[in-house]
């Protein structure tokens, strides 16, 4: 396991593991993820904008947009943030109204393990 990345991620796929494997999720605090992403080299899996300007905002650090998809052999550790439904693309980029989103369970910050089973 690389203890210097942490994937930033929206969505979990099956081909991200393409021998299986477990993903384990623990939700965390934002500032639990603020404390994740510290000295650590940040790989972004984030395909959208909005999504990508709403970590942006939390974690404080710069999350680029990428359309790949993560596949691992390795143990790998990462953050998914997931929003459950429709939000106003003003509320993702204002610090204040994502706290308010993320109190209320409408986003949330998941610790995520990829354990992957070898090929």
């Amino acid at each position: 396991m690389s203890e210097n990345v942490v994937y930033l991620l929206n969505g979990l796929g099956s081909c991200m593991l393409p021998c299986g494997g477990i993903i384990r999720l623990n939700q965390m605090s934002v500032d639990e993820a603020k404390s994740m992403v510290q000295g650590k080299e940040i790989i972004s899996y984030i395909e959208r904008q909005d999504t990508a300007q709403a970590l942006s905002t939390l974690l404080g650090v710069n999350v680029p947009i990428n359309s790949g998809q993560l596949v691992t052999d390795e143990i790998s550790m990462g953050i998914l943030l997931h929003i459950n439904g429709q939000v106003d693309k003003n509320q993702l980029s204002n610090p204040s109204e994502l706290l308010k989103l993320i109190d209320k369970g409408v986003i949330k910050l998941y610790r995520v393990l990829i354990d992957p089973y070898p090929c």
